[in-house]
């Protein structure tokens, strides 16, 4: 907060929902006691605008002479184990930084859809937007190690027909192709390997596509027979007759020459 080290109270709060009966701790600096702030926590701001603020009560939990002293006063009080608590809105610890806890985020947001209008604003907001190299490192490390979202989710045949759609006469660009081609090489050069279970799976759709070629029936070109028309000296033009290799069309010409 800009200049609160100024204030006249600065002092640790907990305001709590009525209505669910989760609360939330803060700390504050103000001029005056009952300005009306309830805090400004993420869960907290879903809260108030989901019951209202008339649903939220604020409690002073202990006065200190300077800002200073309020932070860590509130590092005190926010803990990791406080926010292990389910009725505990706070989503860091205190002190001013912490570590996200992402799981309670995300079960915040569990059950809740965007709007059409809402996903065109976000879709609005993130064109054009291009992470530094430092952003892309810290992205990278941060899911290391970690299971994807999509791993063992199986997915039901409208979810695929729309993807499929989705996909369906889109062209990547070259610099999009030539990015593509990159990754890959420093996935190689890293030195990852595929795992066992990956190998037996290529294999497998090797095998399959080399099947898939020997069950093409090759059609063998029909046997075709040469045969030279020659000019009788009847100046008759002879034409092949039946398998016997006849020449039909003159009388009395006999066997082909």
């Amino acid at each position: 907060m800009k200049n609160a080290s100024r204030k006249k109270y600065h002092f640790i709060y907990k305001t709590t929902c009525l209505v669910t009966r989760k609360h939330y701790f803060g700390m504050h600096s103000t001029d005056e006691m009952e300005d009306g702030y309830l805090g400004s926590g993420k869960l907290l701001r879903y809260s108030i605008r989901k019951y209202g603020k008339e649903n939220h009560f604020r409690e002073v939990i202990e006065l200190v002479f300077d800002r200073q002293a309020l932070c860590l006063l509130e590092a005190k009080i926010i803990d990791k184990h406080q926010l292990k608590d389910p009725d505990c809105m706070n989503l860091v610890t205190g002190g001013g930084s912490g570590d996200v806890t992402i799981e309670k985020a995300a079960k915040a947001r569990l059950g809740q859809k965007l709007t059409d209008e809402h996903k065109r604003k976000i879709s609005q907001s993130m064109k054009g937007v291009i992470h530094s190299e430092d952003a892309c490192r810290k992205m990278s490390e941060s899911k290391r190690g970690k299971q994807t979202w999509a791993l063992g989710q199986k997915f039901s045949e409208e979810h695929k027909r729309k993807m499929r759609d989705g996909n369906r006469g889109q062209k990547r660009t070259e610099e999009s192709r030539q990015k593509m081609r990159d990754a890959w090489k420093k996935r190689v050069n890293r030195g990852q390997k595929h795992t066992e279970e990956t190998k037996r799976k290529l294999s497998e759709k090797a095998r399959l596509r080399e099947e898939r070629k020997r069950q093409i029936v090759m059609v063998a070109p029909a046997k075709i027979r040469t045969w030279v028309p020659q000019i009788s000296s009847s100046g008759c033009h002879p034409r092949p007759g039946r398998e016997t290799g006849r020449v039909a069309g003159c009388q009395g010409l006999g066997e082909p020459a």
